[in-house]
């Protein structure tokens, strides 16, 4: 029972203490050092061709090489080698110090050494497609003599040397993402010591308070009030609708304002950042993982455009654009709610909705952003569905070759065929 109450307390440390950020890992931890490095550990070569043992595994990248050990010890039936850190024979590589946005676009070789070069074996891997910044991965590389043209499956007779090794690319971060990390952590620490020292203050308040009784008593005749009057209230509403739209409008963005700055707080919190973390982490990996999240993160190269980020992140498929198109042409005739006061805000949808609309459609419609564009400015044009009208575009005639299709099917199903031979006489 000791060991169980010891657990349970040091699990709530981690859930109070600054030390919080290693127990809920929302943000990711700041990169060390201002450039990129590549390492690599080669873990086995198999089906060498030959019996002659490499004298080792080299890595070349962006002009520099760095090589390995001999192997540590040799397959009892294939020709096939493992490479460990045993008996003096490194098999970890790493070439530190190059700047990240030349080592993202470089194509790294890695040769299998013997005594004699004619016999060395070779392997390419494209870092930026293969690897990737700040993931570590496990790869199985088809090797080939130089010069060898004829780089397709092995014959039945032979089997295909490979290389198989685990190569993690580091490297830091955008000054604007780091500055925000930066931001960011320092202020869940802050937040962090702020419930610790209030955790002493928790354990004065009574463990138990009648507050079901006490809440009881006014919400009773505060909940008949408004069943009573509700239908009042809402006529009112709906006869003055326009008056009191403009109040609804403000008083709505107080609500939002509000609740915005309570979930700030509350997802500050250790609690908060652990559900945030657990909603949040699988799009952030995704979006981390693939080549614009790349871009925008890390020190890779130019920036990428705001048409590059939103193709990363909006759907490809027949629904998905629909319901994307819907929601961007609905958002762009909200102006309407309120009239004319409502075209300002279409002075800041109009880009933004040009920047999605090129996003998904410009390669069937190229000219479809200039029209979304002048209409989202142009007063009482916002009724131009420009967005569907894209949606219409790509899918339009496939929609309407399937739909033909069934029609067809469904005429057959239903008319007899006697029918159908009359009714064309």
């Amino acid at each position: 029972e000791t060991t169980r109450h010891s657990r349970i307390h040091k699990q709530l440390r981690r859930l109070t203490m600054a030390t919080n950020n290693d127990a809920v890992p929302l943000l990711p931890g700041l990169p060390s050092g201002k450039k990129g490095m590549l390492k690599a550990v080669v873990l086995s070569a198999y089906d060498l061709p030959g019996r002659e043992q490499p004298i080792g595994v080299s890595l070349t990248v962006c002009g520099r090489e760095v090589k390995t050990g001999a192997p540590s010890a040799r397959h009892k039936e294939n020709n096939s080698f493992k490479f460990s850190s045993n008996n003096g024979n490194n098999n970890e590589i790493v070439i530190p110090d190059v700047p990240l946005a030349e080592l993202y676009q470089s194509v790294a070789t890695l040769t299998v050494e013997y005594s004699n070069a004619e016999n060395n074996l070779y392997a390419e891997v494209p870092l930026k497609s293969a690897v990737g910044v700040h993931h570590t991965q496990w790869l199985i590389l088809n090797l080939y003599r130089a010069g060898d043209t004829n780089r397709s499956s092995s014959s039945e007779d032979t089997s295909q040397p490979t290389l198989r090794l685990q190569m993690r690319m580091e490297g830091p971060f955008r000054p604007e993402v780091a500055a925000l990390v930066s931001l960011g952590q320092a202020w869940f620490g802050t937040v962090d010591k702020l419930e610790a020292g209030c955790q002493p203050l928790l354990h004065l308040l009574p463990k138990s308070v009648p507050f079901q009784n006490l809440v009881l008593v006014p919400t009773v005749p505060i909940a008949t009030l408004i069943v009573a009057v509700s239908p009042i209230f809402i006529g009112l509403l709906i006869v003055g609708l326009p008056f009191f739209l403009p109040v609804l409008v403000v008083l709505g963005s107080i609500g939002a304002t509000v609740g915005g700055i309570g979930a700030f707080l509350y997802f500050s919190g250790s609690s908060g950042r652990a559900r945030l973390g657990d909603l949040v982490s699988p799009a952030v990996t995704t979006f981390l993982a693939s080549p614009p999240g790349q871009r925008v993160v890390y020190e890779t190269g130019p920036r990428p455009t705001p048409v590059t980020i939103s193709r990363a992140v909006l759907p490809t498929d027949l629904w998905g654009k629909l319901w994307i198109s819907l929601i961007i042409d609905c958002i762009g005739s909200s102006s309407y709610l309120l009239p004319f006061v409502g075209e300002a805000f279409d002075l800041g949808w109009a880009p933004l909705q040009t920047v999605l609309i090129m996003a998904m459609y410009d390669s069937v419609a190229p000219n479809l952003k200039y029209v979304s564009f002048i209409e989202e400015l142009m007063p009482l044009t916002d009724v131009v569905p420009s967005a569907t009208i894209g949606w219409l575009a790509e899918f339009g005639p496939e929609v309407l070759s399937i739909s033909g299709k069934q029609a067809e099917q469904l005429v057959g199903i239903l008319v007899p065929q006697t029918t159908r031979t009359n009714v064309q006489r």
